[in-house]
């Protein structure tokens, strides 16, 4: 099939080049008119010609559904798109001094300029003998052009010949700078390329996601990332469980679209129109107010949806995509549009709303960075009941690297280790709790995860001083053995309960931290952490029935119900260890996870894998049977003893406690493999995070980066 591809394509150039000459040389060398003018509306033809051009890759882009793409990528693409331009207009133009076949001979040179731009600007190295094969090539055509060019009596023009010589130039410029976009990390495909080398794709962009389509800006003027979609869309089913408790408590019937038949007992509510008795939305930093404008228009029983930003270009940016997205009609409340801009900072804007009456339903934070200094704010506004969805990008932080930073912003120390991801959601949790407590409230987790480069918590606030008391037991210290990677969690506090008496305790130390009972090596101690459950699992089986029943209405469907089936098979069990950083202690490959998983199940242990890591052994088993699993793999197949630390010696010297049966377990292969969901999805295009709004990125400055790169290219999922 690839090589009638290839000669379908080959055919398909050849002929549309060829009618495009004929077409060229007749508009351009014909006479017209009584006068015998000759054509010299050079920029209309090429502004119809791009025009096209733009028509074509538009629908082929709508057609092969290709995701959006950065418009800027280092000024390239404007770049290319005037080179482009001069390309085509001195080429055109210089019908009008030389003959079509001095234009050809010029336009067969083409491979000259190519081969010298792309050395010298696109960073590519040619063989010899491809300089010469591409010399011979040149000349045999022009010779093959030239032949009959003796008998003619057209004369050219010195002019046609320079404009000829500047087409030539641009065109080895615009190669180059394809070469360069083709290996960037997140390169366009080629109708893509098509499409941005016209003026239309180079004044106007509109990015369409969901039910909203706001006006893209260029220079990163207002902060837009195409990656987060899949972000909003699991927010919309989030805030749409709520809105349809909500609405059912009020007795409105929850739709996406009224019925053909109304019933006139029943009220209805859909999405796109305002209820005075619906839920409010406040988004602190809405940037172009793209997740509102989809809040708005894709959830039933909304009231009001704030989209907020501190930032006057942003403001400026929502306030249009209102006006673009938005009409009176769909409005049943007065004057007010469904989505209100507003440009405060975001925690002076909740603290002025923390009065009964005022508080918002739901509040979405997704910063740009850390959201530590808006958590406090959120905890007291949002009503009760209500629910506050947070986005942490700042995971550098949260997994490690910078544990002072995490005590600053978090008031939590973060640990890098294997399990820092699910570590991280556990210091937000924590964080929210430790806020919430102070004002006699406190959180339940509905769902909390870690994709892409984030973590994402959406947690319920509920009011109540007797159990918001109950909060030093739900946060844990955590000591860590930096050798063999074993954990425990030491709680804060303790609850006993007697005669119907609440009693809260300080916490009995449960074992020595001095080392590390297994290894014999120092424990680090890092936290506290929250050490609840992650998510609430009835709520996560609503997520997955709402979204595979509207799986129209989110683009991400595949991967949202992919991800929500791996969350709700996981264990309520703080933490894991991995099977790679187990086995790499003994300098071994790890087994199938399955045979792994079966070990824990024949001996009758619970486990899992976890989302943030498809190697995760998630279970409710003793450490020593962890490492019990590692000295059988060990004594089976002994690796060289200079190859193993010396603490690890200590391990595997202490004697085993538990049999080991490496019978496949039934249960081994969980349901979401079994069912082949997207459990773990590569990394789409323009994967991660973006700059910060009002930041140009800027080429590096140093060849030796540029070095570094071309020997050791990315891999590309």
């Amino acid at each position: 099939m690839s090589a009638i591809k290839l000669i379908g394509i080959s055919i398909g150039i050849f002929a549309s080049y060829f009618y495009y000459g004929i077409l060229q040389e007749s508009l351009f060398k014909s006479k017209y008119g009584a006068n015998e003018e000759k054509f010299n509306f050079t920029i209309t033809a090429l502004f119809f010609q791009c025009l096209t051009n733009s028509l074509v890759a538009l629908l082929a882009l709508k057609f092969l559904r290709e995701p959006n793409f950065d418009i800027y990528l280092n000024g390239n693409y404007p770049k290319m798109a005037l080179s482009y331009l001069v390309a085509m207009f001195s080429s055109n133009q210089a019908l009008q001094f030389v003959s079509y076949p001095t234009q050809v001979v010029g336009k067969s040179c083409k491979p000259i300029p190519v081969l010298i731009f792309g050395a010298l600007f696109g960073g590519k190295r040619y063989a010899l003998k491809k300089y010469i094969f591409i010399f011979i090539i040149v000349i045999g055509m022009v010779l093959f052009n030239l032949k009959d060019q003796s008998k003619s009596q057209v004369h050219d023009s010195w002019i046609g010949e320079l404009l000829l010589l500047a087409s030539l130039t641009c065109d080895g410029i615009t190669t180059s700078i394809q070469d360069i976009m083709r290996a960037s990390k997140s390169p366009p495909k080629s109708f893509q390329i098509i499409r941005l080398t016209t003026v239309i794709r180079n004044m106007c962009q509109s990015i369409k996601e969901g039910k909203a389509e706001i006006k893209a800006l260029e220079n990163n003027e207002v902060f837009y990332n195409p990656v987060q979609e899949f972000n909003r869309d699991i927010s919309i089913a989030c805030i749409s469980l709520f809105a349809k408790e909500k609405a059912s408590k009020l007795g409105y019937e929850f739709t996406y679209e009224l019925p053909e038949n109304l019933d006139e007992n029943k009220k209805y509510c859909i999405p796109g129109k305002q209820y005075q008795d619906g839920i409010e939305v406040l988004e602190g930093l809405s940037a172009t107010g793209l997740r509102s404008l989809r809040y708005a228009l894709e959830i039933p029983f909304i009231k009001k949806v704030t989209a907020n930003d501190i930032c006057p270009n942003a403001v400026h940016a929502i306030q249009q995509n209102i006006a673009n997205n938005l009409t009176q009609s769909n409005d049943t409340m007065g004057d007010e549009f469904l989505v209100t801009a507003s440009q405060h900072d975001a925690a002076l804007l909740m603290y002025e709303r923390r009065s009964h009456g005022h508080q918002p339903d739901v509040i979405d934070l997704d910063p740009y960075g850390s959201p530590a200094a808006y958590l406090d704010a959120a905890i007291q506004s949002v009503a009760s009941g209500g629910i506050i969805l947070v986005t942490c990008t700042d995971t550098a932080v949260l997994c490690g690297n910078h544990p002072e930073t995490s005590y600053a912003k978090y008031g939590s120390i973060s640990i890098k280790t294997p399990y820092m991801h699910e570590n991280a959601l556990r210091i937000l949790l924590y964080t929210l709790s430790h806020h919430a407590s102070r004002y006699g409230r406190y959180i339940v987790p509905l769902l909390s995860f870690h994709v892409d480069f984030y973590v994402r918590a959406v947690v319920r606030v509920h009011s109540k001083q007797v159990i918001a008391k109950r909060a030093a037991s739900k946060h844990s210290l955590l000591f860590n053995c930096s050798s063999c990677t074993f954990h425990t969690l030491q709680p804060m506090g303790e609850i006993f309960e007697k005669d119907r008496k609440t009693e809260y305790h300080q916490a009995t130390i449960r074992q020595t931290v001095t080392q590390c009972p297994h290894c014999e090596s120092s424990l680090q101690m890092a936290g506290p952490i929250w050490n609840g459950p992650l998510f609430d699992r009835n709520y996560v089986d609503q997520l997955i029935n709402l979204i595979s029943t509207e799986s129209l209405r989110f683009n991400t469907h595949r991967r949202l119900v992919g991800l929500l089936n791996v969350i709700g098979e996981e264990l309520d069990v703080p933490l894991f260890y991995c099977k790679d950083k187990l086995f790499s202690l003994i300098r071994q490959c790890p087994p199938r996870l399955t045979e792994l998983v079966s070990i824990f199940l024949n001996a009758g242990y619970k486990v899992s894998i976890s989302h943030v890591c498809p190697t995760a052994l998630k279970s409710n088993a003793p450490s020593s049977f962890v490492f019990d699993i590692v000295r059988y793999y060990h004594q089976r197949s002994p690796s060289h003893n200079d190859k193993i630390k010396e603490s690890i010696h200590n391990l595997l010297e202490n004697p085993s406690q538990h049999d080991i049966d490496l019978t496949i377990h039934p249960d081994a292969n969980p349901q979401s493999r079994r069912k082949s969901l997207c459990r773990f999805q590569e990394n789409p295009p323009n994967w991660g995070p973006k700059p910060r709004a009002g930041r140009v990125i800027v080429k590096r400055k140093t060849e030796e980066l540029d070095n570094a790169e071309e020997k050791c290219p990315r891999i590309e999922s």
